[in-house]
């Protein structure tokens, strides 16, 4: 395998650099006192991030298109989480509507309930159906396995409780940035495995994956590139948003013990533990760390016969999304809601296996 082709920053992401030198784009050191206590500039990062949601969603005034309700999970450790769901005002309340559910990025160190306000609001309105967000509970103060039995918790109680949240349980598909990818594809991976054994049709009509995480740092599986210098997690180690340093400081934190753990390795499942996968969408970074190991699953699962849907951003750094105003910000934004509607419309074509649709921005 060799993407390495997309790996190198575009001429797009160059020139934004230079037209706005105030925001430092490429300084993606790690400082050293985030290390020492990331939670205090987690909470430091969500609460600058939900003040700038709170100013969008005033200036949109989405709040005026967008029905919110919340709910509580209940969590097997006896715990419970927030869950966020969002109906535009235009559909019948009382009528059952297809659900997007997300969980969020951040390395599963960062997010909260209302950073994803945004977002999740924009999307409703566009989509025309309920988006419904998850919020996990984070590293450092929680580790592994729980962020990930969090998602499975969520997505069961969202399918049993589907008629009392108005939501159609034969029209939900799951979705997620970043770290939310990789909980995403754990908790399809889960239900796959479980409507299996219980000998019926998996409660997910299909996955969104973006700039997922799929495989853990300790087990990468270099020995399928051309070169070690071709794989994204080494040719990417210097990218802008997330370098080695961030991804390393992610993936201790999140304190896997078993990095071969199947729920983290998604990417590197057995074809028979893929088989029965619903249709999948990615939408991926060229100069990203994480590239790869969304390129590894769609082989897969294309090999299956899996119906997909595939993007990528060549030269442009994990979670670019950052910058609005960046050109390419408006395609993500489109891709993602065109990724969800290819996705619950479940007889929409699906990609030609191995075509990626190349998102390369053309002024």
């Amino acid at each position: 395998m060799d993407n390495s082709q997309y790996g190198h920053p575009s001429k797009e992401w160059l020139a934004y650099g230079a037209a706005h030198p105030e925001l430092h784009i490429d300084d993606n050191a790690l400082d050293e006192k985030i290390a020492r206590d990331p939670a205090t500039y987690r909470d430091t990062a969500n609460a600058a991030k939900e003040e700038a949601v709170r100013a969008l969603i005033a200036e949109e005034k989405l709040d005026e298109h967008v029905l919110v309700e919340n709910y509580t999970v209940p969590t097997r450790d006896g715990a419970t989480i927030p869950l966020r769901a969002y109906r535009p005002t235009t559909t019948n309340p009382y009528q059952p509507v297809p659900a997007y559910l997300y969980f969020h990025g951040g390395g599963m160190l960062f997010g909260s309930v209302d950073s994803e306000d945004y977002s999740c609001m924009v999307w409703a309105r566009r989509l025309g159906f309920a988006v419904i967000s998850v919020c996990y509970r984070h590293t450092p103060d929680f580790q592994f396995p729980t962020q990930t039995n969090d998602a499975w918790d969520a997505f069961e109680w969202v399918a049993a409780n589907a008629a009392d949240i108005g939501v159609d349980p034969d029209n939900i598909v799951v979705g997620g940035v970043s770290a939310g990818g990789c909980l995403t594809a754990g908790v399809v991976f889960r239900e796959v495995a479980l409507a299996k054994h219980e000998d019926r049709k998996p409660r997910v009509k299909g996955q969104l994956l973006v700039i997922p995480w799929l495989v853990h740092r300790d087990v990468y599986p270099t020995e399928l590139f051309a070169g070690i210098e071709k794989c994204s997690i080494v040719q990417c180690a210097d990218a802008a948003v997330l370098p080695k340093s961030w991804y390393d400081l992610f993936t201790d934190l999140l304190a896997v013990k078993d990095p071969k753990e199947p729920i983290m390795n998604v990417a590197l499942a057995a074809d028979e533990e893929l088989r029965g996968t619903p249709r999948t969408a990615f939408i991926v970074c060229g100069w990203d760390m994480l590239r790869d190991e969304a390129f590894i699953l769609a082989d897969k699962l294309e090999r299956l016969g899996v119906p997909t849907k595939k993007h990528v951003f060549p030269g442009l750094p994990h979670a670019f999304r950052k910058y609005p105003d960046l050109p390419s910000s408006k395609r993500w934004d489109d891709r993602t809601v065109e990724s969800i509607q290819w996705l619950v419309n479940g007889s929409a074509r699906a990609d030609e296996p191995g075509n990626w649709q190349s998102e390369i921005f053309d002024p």
